[in-house]
């Protein structure tokens, strides 16, 4: 019998596999990329750029090094077109970066290949400067090794492509161009190489609008976002009062890249159009039905309670944790400009805010997760959406036919809300 059950699960495991797609797969790949990498907490202490045939280093402080024959125009028209899609210092040797550049797009194909000892993350689109991408992850460790990306043609310049490497150089497996150009080791850069420092406008709007919500209180609430557009940065959506969309309006006005589409909840004629969050739905009676009855018995209003608490709650870490690492990705994009401190300050207190928020959902939820939790102190943004997720399908009308069965959903819920090992 219990040969017979193991059978059955490994054919469910090999078709779960089989059914998930190229963007799929590429969304787990670079989710647990990402996870390991802020885990982690280290990033490149340079990065080495290529393009026909001229190669440049390139440091997290925007210490620009010119290799070989280029000449530091070189250097700066790479830096420049990874600055089109929001890139500077090791963005385009990240996979945090990689994922929200892949989620910003409206249409894209995604592909997946194996190579020696890595996995190649390929996406194209016709929607963002870069038009081909790939990333390629070390396997034993999920690191991004190499990228490789092909722009767009811009006025009378040819397309560029532009490879990354660490700063050991760049393998020959990803080179679009033969060349013999070497690429030393930091160590072997002239010291008198001069220094290029470049704020991209766009990063220094989007640090703008990022501390106008943070300061507005607005960080914490789904129903704002702020969107990278190619050539602008978007704060859109939905605030309580008029006194404070005209607050927000007149801190971002002055912004020549940015664009306000705020509106009050009031005013709003179509919600359900124009929200950056919409609210989870399903068809089926909540998992976890009976066990809130038990829980209040003869009780509606603590029920009621309880409910309001639990979507209250999971929102915020949503909100909160969205910007937190919107913020932080920022910060470390523009390490130059006076508003990163702004924006690490900002988002120490989100930290605390999200401890706040873990230790209050635990303390609700306890009685049915039982004893023994030591509540987390953060969640990625991908957590804490699927933490929303799990609570809505155990409280609310939120379940759908590919719902988790009770005792799962609670397994997940525990280890979500769960303190991490060190």
């Amino acid at each position: 019998m219990a040969a017979s059950v193991a059978a059955v699960l490994i054919v469910a495991l090999v078709l779960f596999t089989m059914d998930l797609t190229p963007s799929a797969r590429a969304d787990t790949l670079l989710n647990k990329a990402a996870w390991q990498q802020s885990e982690e907490q280290q990033e490149h202490t340079s990065i080495l750029l290529r393009s026909e045939g001229h190669a440049c280093a390139v440091s997290t402080n925007f210490q620009l090094v010119s290799l070989g024959d280029s000449g530091n125009s070189s250097c700066k028209s790479m830096t420049a077109q990874l600055h089109r899609v929001g890139w500077t210092g090791n963005d385009g040797l990240s996979a945090s970066s990689f994922r929200a550049w892949r989620k910003s797009l409206p249409h894209k194909t995604d592909s997946i290949r194996k190579v020696t000892d890595a996995t190649e993350i390929q996406t194209e689109t016709n929607d963002s400067p870069i038009r081909k991408a790939v990333l390629r992850l070390r396997d034993s460790d999920d690191h991004p090794v190499t990228a490789r990306y092909e722009f767009a043609a811009e006025g009378n310049e040819p397309a560029a492509i532009i490879e990354v490497g660490e700063q050991s150089g760049l393998p020959p497996v990803l080179t679009a161009h033969s060349s013999d150009v070497p690429v030393p080791k930091p160590a072997e850069l002239p010291s008198h190489s001069p220094a290029v420092a470049v704020i991209n406008p766009l990063d220094d709007a989007e640090a703008h609008a990022w501390l106008a919500l943070s300061h507005a209180g607005l960080t914490s609430d789904v129903l704002v976002a702020v969107n990278r557009q190619p050539d602008a940065v978007k704060v859109w959506g939905v605030v309580p009062t008029e006194q404070a969309k005209a607050d927000l309006t007149s801190a971002l006005q002055s912004q020549p890249e940015m664009q306000v589409d705020i509106t009050t909840d009031g005013a709003q004629e179509s919600p359900s159009s124009s929200l950056p969050w919409t609210a989870w739905r399903g068809n089926i009676p909540p998992l976890a039905a009976d066990q809130l009855q038990a829980q209040f018995p003869n009780d509606p209003q603590a029920s009621q309670q309880f409910l309001n608490d639990m979507d209250m709650l999971t929102r915020r870490l949503v909100a909160e944790t969205r910007s937190r690492e919107a913020m932080l990705t920022l910060a470390d994009r523009m390490p130059a400009s006076a508003l990163a401190a702004s924006l690490r300050d900002d988002t120490a207190k989100l930290d605390t805010s999200i401890r706040t928020d873990l230790s209050s959902l635990a303390t609700r939820l306890g009685p049915l997760l039982g004893s023994g939790l030591t509540p987390a102190h953060r969640l990625s943004y991908e957590e804490a959406t699927r933490l929303y997720a799990l609570v809505h399908e155990l409280f609310f009308m939120g379940r759908s036919q590919d719902s988790l069965d009770r005792d799962s959903a609670w397994a997940q819920t525990r280890r979500l809300l769960s303190q991490r090992a060190s």
